[in-house]
Formats: C-alpha cells, structure tokens, sequence
C-alpha cells in the first residue's frame, strides 16, 4: 500500500523538469488533452510502427493455434462497452473448453493475446493509454452496485475518456485484474490525462506482465 500512495504523489508531481518540458508541448490536462489531435498522433505513432512490426508475429501464433487446435478459431472476440455502444475486442485464441492452453499461458503472461487490438487502436476504437474497457456484464452489475449517482459519475468519465490498451491499472496492480482500486486508477488517469502521463505509462508497460 505504501509503494502503491508513493507511486500516486509522484504521478500527481508537475514539477520535474520532464512535467514542465512537456507542459509546454502539450499545456492541456484531462478531458483537453483526451480529446486533442495531440493525442491521436501519439496513438498513430506509437502503434502503426507496432503493426508492422507484429504482423507476421500475429500470422504466426495464429497459424500455430490452428495447427494445435484446428477446430477452434484463432481468434476470438470479446464484446466490450464502448464509447459508443458494444465494442468487439480481437484477441488470440488462449483458452479452450473454459481452460488455458498451454501456448495461451504464455500469451496471456506477456499479453501477446491482445496484439491484433492494435489494429483497433489505429482504427480509433480504442487507444494507446487510457482507462479499462470494460464487458458488459461488469457495467451491468456497476449499474446494481451503485447508487444512481455514483453510477452516472463513473459513467460520464467512461464514456468520456478513451479506452486504452494499457493504463494506470495494468501497470500498478500487483495480482489479479479486480482488486479494490481499479476504477479509483481510471478516474485518476481520466483527471490527469496528458502526454507526460501517457509517455509514463507506455514505458511502464515495457516491463509489465499479465497475471
């Protein structure tokens, strides 16, 4: 816990020489930020070098999916709740008959699986950094769980910010994907959404791994 609220006051300090030099490329903060052409161009320039790079990777573990397990797709894909309504989300195929494959554990580990989303992020359906993007069983059950108005603040900030790839929770948690904080991490990210937050992240994501 200690590592973790040391973490938050770094994240929150603006005065580092990297926070100021960065103010003055991009002065705008949170929803501002979220929503510039600034943004967007980080997007395109961190994962169409990234396609390229992966695209034969991707042919390849999914030839070797057919080949292990030739009577299941390659891939599948998960409905997610997107800013505009359902959202698909492309991943390789790790799991059959409710059980990770031994190929799938490895995937998993080093997030391979999500590789073919980063053709999505080009698309603009999600992007590089960002908050969760949640299923729709998970919303539904937030829907029950909360009070009205906490529900339609989380919501404004969801539907407001852009669903990422990576973010502040796959890069801090310890174990797992539903511990306490999570949506604490997105509201966080939501408020102080900005291109040194975002290169930050990127390059923590470098050394995390899946659960």
């Amino acid at each position: 816990m200690a590592r973790r609220d040391e973490l938050d006051r770094r994240l929150r300090d603006e005065h580092t020489a990297l926070a100021r030099l960065l103010r003055l490329v991009a002065p705008a903060l949170g929803r501002p930020y979220s929503r510039s052409r600034l943004k967007r161009a980080l997007d395109v320039a961190v994962v169409l070098p990234l396609v390229l790079v992966t695209a034969p990777l991707v042919a390849l573990l999914a030839g070797v999916n057919r080949l292990l397990y030739p009577e299941f797709p390659a891939f599948y894909r998960q409905v997610r709740v997107g800013r505009r309504g359902p959202l698909p989300v492309l991943k390789l195929r790790t799991m059959i008959e409710f059980r990770h494959t031994p190929l799938g554990r490895i995937l998993r580990r080093y997030y391979l699986d999500e590789l073919p989303q980063l053709a999505q992020v080009l698309e603009g359906d999600l992007s590089a950094v960002g908050i969760r993007v949640l299923p729709e069983e998970i919303v539904r059950e937030l829907g029950e769980e909360w009070s009205p108005e906490r529900y339609a603040r989380w919501w404004a900030t969801y539907r407001d910010t852009p669903l990422g790839l990576t973010g502040l929770h796959q890069v801090t948690r310890r174990r797992g994907k539903e511990d306490a904080r999570r949506y604490h991490r997105d509201m966080f990210y939501a408020r102080h959404a900005s291109l040194a937050f975002d290169l930050y992240l990127l390059w923590r994501t470098l050394f995390a791994r899946g659960a």
